[in-house]
């Protein structure tokens, strides 16, 4: 079974935020996309680092075609995706809110990133760069999330777990930094 979901936040200009979610993933689970499987292989993923380098170099090609710079990678943004991820695989949920319940925002600030807009799309269930950043780009929230021509850095985090319901569990954040 593969899974989508995607929220965005923006902040204004008096610092208010503003959170809109661009699939009901808040709430919970959105539904499984079209023509969603069990991924075929129970072996591991290559490296995360690597894969998580593709998701990027993938997302920034859908960029370029779409009119927009491509993204910056962040550490910042890394680590938080990376981390929402393996606690994802780690405790078997799909979600953006994590199970102590920390929305994505608290999660990249608590990694050091001050911003001044901020997405993330999730997704768990597709085996491979490819199938996942097609699938995000499949649904109009996260493909809004990839092409946001305003938004300048981002961070992808990929965890595995055999066992777990969907097996491989991805996100990623996007941000464009504080003046």
């Amino acid at each position: 079974m593969r899974k989508i979901a995607g929220a965005s936040a923006v902040v204004g200009c008096v610092g208010a935020l503003l959170l809109a979610v661009t699939v009901p993933a808040l709430a919970g689970p959105s539904p499984a996309a079209p023509g969603a499987g069990a991924v075929a292989s129970a072996r591991p993923l290559a490296d995360p680092a690597a894969v998580e380098r593709k998701v990027i170099d993938l997302t920034n090609q859908q960029r370029k075609r779409n009119g927009c710079k491509a993204l910056r990678a962040n550490a910042a943004l890394g680590r938080a995706a990376r981390k929402h991820s393996t606690d994802m695989a780690a405790k078997n949920y799909f979600s953006h809110t994590s199970r102590n319940g920390r929305t994505f925002t608290q999660r990249i600030r608590a990694e050091g990133y001050r911003y001044q807009r901020a997405a993330e799309n999730i997704a768990a269930g597709y085996g491979t760069p490819e199938k996942v950043v097609a699938g995000w780009m499949k649904s109009s929230g996260h493909r809004a999330n990839i092409l946001n021509c305003a938004l300048t850095e981002v961070g992808v985090g990929f965890a595995e777990n055999p066992r777990g319901s969907f097996r491989v569990y991805w996100t990623q954040n996007f941000g464009t930094p504080a003046r």
